[in-house]
């Protein structure tokens, strides 16, 4: 519950809230005593938001490096799409991706990225 609770405060609202992306530090597993396999279904809490139409969890690795899961409502949002720019991959609706960046230096790269693909 306290990864839950860490995750969904840390939700933030893009694009008129089309898009909403929720992140986990380094070290969030320690200071709340969940597992690796608790972070499972967390970006569902994200997507299930009424306007949302992209929902991310970002997590950034102990060496600093970030995994993305993307999800969607739709297929039409091609989110493999969007995670293969990031050298990543997936299905339609359902994507990851891991990159060698911070999150401080990903976060606009990704917000330009889909930006873009949602015409914003």
């Amino acid at each position: 519950m306290k990864l839950l609770s860490v995750f969904l405060q840390s939700l933030t609202m893009h694009f008129g809230g089309r898009v909403c992306i929720g992140t986990l530090n380094a070290g969030v597993f320690d200071r709340t005593g969940a597992k690796k396999e608790d972070t499972d279904g967390l970006v569902d809490y994200a997507r299930n938001i009424d306007v949302v139409e992209i929902a991310l969890l970002l997590e950034v690795l102990p060496d600093g490096c970030v995994k993305g899961s993307i999800r969607s409502k739709t297929p039409q949002a091609k989110v493999n799409e969007i995670a293969a720019v990031f050298g990543g991959g997936g299905h339609l609706a359902a994507a990851g991706f891991n990159v060698k960046m911070s999150l401080e230096d990903f976060y606009p790269k990704l917000l330009k990225i889909i930006g873009d693909r949602l015409g914003v």
